[in-house]
């Protein structure tokens, strides 16, 4: 059942499962649902999820893009095997240092002075949440950006009065409906109210995936197609759980995985995640505790 998105009119909702293999670890199979979207009818095809297997195989992945092991893919993707190991790297203000001193220990911490020179070595990074809206933080937030090549995931506060660039391709925003509305000049009812048509729109304005985050996650890739992730759980409108999916995109993007895969099979993890736990009185760090059960 797709909800309110299978009233939306003038769209054919062609869906059935699609067991999608990702090994997270010596012998777990994740099986993923999948929506495949087109529409209208009379004027586009049927598009189908262009993976069946993907095979990664992953050892210790955690939030924050803290992942070692190995990439093994076998085709369509094409990606060559990699084996390398990413270090978690927070960057944040100087006056919220002491804090993230005390409560974080594994990350290498740094002040927003030391950010751009340490994105230069990543391979990917996770832009949002905590960032702020005010002229310095817009600054790095452009900075960070336009450092390199690395995969990008842009999130809550990195989302404000964003502009589009030459940076769509790697790039994954990860929106609410609020958020959304602001960036098409729409409400975020009316984002509510066209959640397909309005991730599509996003995706073709940036030239990036966008991530509609909600029931029925909507993952839409410029010209390549939407994708519908059927593992919500009510509990994930708590505070937070937003930027455990920020975490885990990252890892799976700083992985090597295509931006449209590493968004669904994001989405799906942390789905699944929350699902396997009470969702009364669901936190954030609930699901980060149930990501290695659901990885293996």
């Amino acid at each position: 059942m797709l909800g309110p998105l299978a009233k939306s009119a003038g769209l054919l909702l062609e869906t059935w499962k699609v067991r999608t293999w990702v090994s997270l670890g010596p012998a777990l199979m994740l099986v993923a649902q999948f929506a495949t979207v087109c529409g209208p009818a009379s004027s586009r095809s049927v598009w189908s999820l262009p993976f069946e297997k993907l095979g990664a195989s992953f050892t210790g992945v955690t939030v924050m893009v803290n992942v070692c092991g190995a990439l093994v893919s076998t085709p369509p993707f094409a990606v060559p095997p990699l084996s390398f190991r990413v270090t978690r790297t927070v960057a944040v203000p100087e006056a919220s240092l002491p804090v993230i001193e005390s409560k974080l220990l594994e990350p290498v911490k740094l002040t927003w002075a030391g950010a751009l020179e340490a994105a230069g070595k990543a391979r990917a990074l996770a832009i949002g949440p905590g960032l702020g809206r005010d002229a310095a933080a817009a600054a790095l937030r452009d900075g960070l950006i336009a450092s390199g090549d690395q995969r990008l995931v842009l999130d809550a506060d990195a989302l404000h009065e964003l502009e589009p660039g030459d940076w769509g391709a790697r790039a994954v925003l990860t929106p609410h409906a609020g958020e959304l509305g602001r960036l098409l000049g729409e409400s975020s009812d009316w984002v509510g109210a066209h959640r397909l048509e309005a991730a599509e729109r996003c995706a073709e304005l940036f030239g990036c995936v966008c991530l509609l985050k909600g029931a029925d996650t909507i993952v839409a890739g410029a010209g390549d197609g939407t994708i519908i992730v059927l593992t919500d759980a009510p509990g994930l409108a708590s505070a937070g759980t937003g930027d455990v999916l920020t975490g885990i995109l990252a890892a799976f993007l700083a992985k090597g995985l295509e931006p449209r895969v590493a968004a669904a099979a994001a989405a799906t993890a942390h789905g699944l995640a929350a699902r396997s736990l009470p969702q009364r009185g669901l936190i954030a760090s609930d699901v980060v505790s149930a990501l290695p059960d659901v990885l293996g």
